[in-house]
């Protein structure tokens, strides 16, 4: 292409030769990181599919508004990542293609913001499962699930006061509406706020349960990859914030959805781990209370604590050998509730 041709071709972009070298560099880049997210996403799943399938799919009944979330975490984002890679791999030269491209891509966007809200869902029903399905508590999540979404709606358009945001490139090399870096600011900003409440929630309940005699395997879990959860999503989070802020980073992050793979996994991650500790703690009361003819009091029944034999003591030598499990029920809402938390004896 000739000296004058090239400029043309410039003139008519709108943007100098060096923007245009920097917008290819960081559309490359975010189509990197949107397959790298797409390669995770796959990877997690194929290492984690024999537990989907032994505490999930096979147990509890056939259909529960947990599953049904679940299915939501688990297979939408692997679909949305797959049409976006499909997307960002087509140059999409003709008029027709250019055209379905610009109607899909911001398909993929808003299935992001719902997949973030269902994780969000899924994590307050947890924690409201901990609170005994309180309504105080369901009443407070419920106000600021919606609360938070509508404000992030609503200040779509609004560029924060003293902060400097990215500048998004222009339609001209987009060829499709794109969301702002003042969208990402304030969606994800809220998302931060709620993120920190849950674990507030949890912590300052399961805190309660973690420690001292009333210390158990379920909470002890919860508590734990609750806290690595936080930490991944805190993370991630303030990276995305920042992408919005620093010019080099908004393209890319933007175009690979980075923040949907990330909660995905952490939440997938969390939610397998609490079902195989209570079903694998379930499964040991039985077997334990099926082999072994162990006498309960009636105050043992009345605060529903089962005694089970120690795991390094091949016979039940007297009753101070016992130790007792807390009774724990799986809703069909999402969550695991603790009642009667026993004592270790």
């Amino acid at each position: 292409m000739s000296s004058d041709a090239a400029d043309e071709v410039l003139r008519q972009l709108g943007v100098s030769k060096d923007y245009l070298i920097e917008f290819e560099r960081e559309r490359v880049e975010g189509k990197r990181l949107l397959f790298a997210c797409l390669t995770v996403l796959l990877y997690d799943y194929c290492l984690t599919f024999g537990d989907e399938i032994t505490f999930v799919w096979l147990k509890g009944t056939a259909f529960s508004v947990a599953k049904a979330l679940f299915w939501l975490n688990r297979y939408w984002p692997i679909a949305n990542y797959v049409v976006r890679a499909w997307l960002f791999s087509h140059s999409f030269l003709s008029p027709y293609l250019s055209v379905m491209k610009c109607k899909i891509l911001p398909f993929t966007g808003w299935s992001s913001v719902i997949n973030f809200a269902v994780v969000e869902i899924v994590l307050m029903l947890r924690v409201w499962a901990l609170y005994d399905r309180s309504r105080w508590v369901i009443v407070f999540f419920g106000f600021l699930f919606v609360g938070g979404l509508s404000g992030s709606f609503a200040l779509r358009k609004v560029r924060p006061e003293g902060v400097d945001l990215a500048e998004p490139p222009p339609i001209s090399l987009t060829r499709c509406v794109r969301s702002g870096p003042d969208e990402y600011f304030f969606l994800y900003t809220i998302g931060l706020i709620i993120e920190t409440t849950i674990f507030i929630f949890l912590v300052s309940k399961a805190w309660t349960h973690a420690v001292g005699p009333h210390k158990t395997p379920m909470i002890t879990v919860l508590l734990r990859q609750g806290a690595i959860y936080y930490a991944v999503v805190l993370l991630t989070l303030t990276v995305v914030i920042i992408s919005t802020v620093v010019q080099p980073m908004f393209a890319p992050v933007a175009d690979s959805n980075l923040i949907v793979a990330i909660t995905s996994i952490a939440c997938n991650r969390l939610i397998l781990s609490l079902r195989g500790v209570y079903f694998k703690q379930r499964s040991d009361f039985t077997s334990a209370n099926t082999a072994v003819d162990v006498p309960m009091s009636p105050n043992d029944i009345q605060m529903n604590r089962y005694p089970v034999a120690r795991a390094h003591s091949s016979r039940l030598k007297s009753p101070r050998h016992l130790r007792y499990f807390t009774t724990f029920s799986e809703d069909e809402q999402g969550g695991v509730s603790v009642s009667h938390v026993g004592r270790h004896t």
